[in-house]
């Protein structure tokens, strides 16, 4: 047997959203190579997910979600991180609306609107036209949609807005939708779980804000520069609150779990040319 010591790789995590929560829990499966330590600006794991107390009485509810408020089930592996933490999605009847005004050019799947009242002919004769166009789909597909509408006498105005269509409701199908859990719960449970399975070589710290960070060329040990400070947690705005001094450490690794224009104002003129082409892509 050798006798050679692993030596851990010293690792820092920059926000403690959905990524970089996920991020750590993956390093606290291998206590044994990595020394991990995540800085989340805000005083509680979530990042953009997070939970408001409101009035039970009043609502229904104790709680509802900020930010992000649930998904579609083809999200197997948060589904499956849910289930692990203890925590469960209910479904939802998805409600789906569109207008350029609440009065006049509106329909939604709720409930009557007066666009579907003044095209309630047009809609039930669209879905016999959908059965036409199918059966002669060859020949109709060298025709443009617009024209195909003036040959079956719709009027200009039922064109200009058609969706996907069901002869009852205007919309084919519902996607079906999860409501997530309490956030506040199920993120403070998840960063209790990554601390015990890391045997503490894993932690998560919150009120803290990573400013800025320098890396070497090379991965080399403690290639990796980074200044942070501490907060009082963040507002409204996502504005930190009272931050404090900063302090400089080190690191072998590096993992940005932001949004993309933290992450470049974070790697400032260290970006690579790659970091910098993708990142800059990326549409908020």
């Amino acid at each position: 047997m050798s006798d050679t010591k692993v030596v851990k790789r010293r690792v820092l995590i920059v926000g403690g959203g959905a990524a970089g929560m996920s991020a750590a829990f993956a390093f606290s499966q291998h206590p044994e190579l990595f020394d991990v330590v995540l800085y989340e600006r805000s005083s509680s794991p979530g990042g953009m997910a997070t939970s408001t107390p409101i009035d039970k009485e009043k609502y229904g509810a104790e709680y509802i979600n900020d930010g992000v408020q649930g998904a579609s089930p083809v999200f197997h592996n948060t589904y499956a991180m849910f289930e692990k933490l203890g925590f469960s999605a209910s479904d939802v009847g998805m409600q789906v609306s569109f207008g350029k005004d609440p009065d006049t050019e509106f329909w939604s799947n709720v409930f009557p609107s007066q666009v579907i009242d003044k095209f309630g002919a047009d809609i039930k004769k669209f879905g016999k036209v959908l059965k036409i166009i199918k059966t002669l789909e060859p020949v109709f597909a060298l025709i443009s949609v617009s024209a195909m509408l003036r040959i079956f006498n719709f009027s200009k105005e039922f064109g200009e807005i058609v969706f996907e269509y069901s002869s009852e409701t205007f919309l084919a199908s519902i996607p079906t939708m999860r409501a997530f859990p309490r956030l506040s719960t199920l993120y403070e449970a998840w960063k209790n779980l990554v601390e015990k399975d890391s045997q503490g070589s894993t932690r998560v710290i919150n009120g803290r804000e990573v400013t800025r960070v320098e890396r070497l060329s090379s991965k080399a040990v403690g290639g990796v520069t980074a200044w942070s400070r501490p907060t009082q947690g963040t507002n409204n705005e996502q504005s930190v609150i009272s931050p404090g001094e900063e302090i400089q450490e080190t690191f072998d690794e590096i993992v940005i779990c932001t949004d993309a224009n933290v992450a470049l104002s974070l790697l400032g003129k260290g970006a690579r040319w790659l970091e910098k082409r993708i990142l800059g892509n990326v549409k908020v």
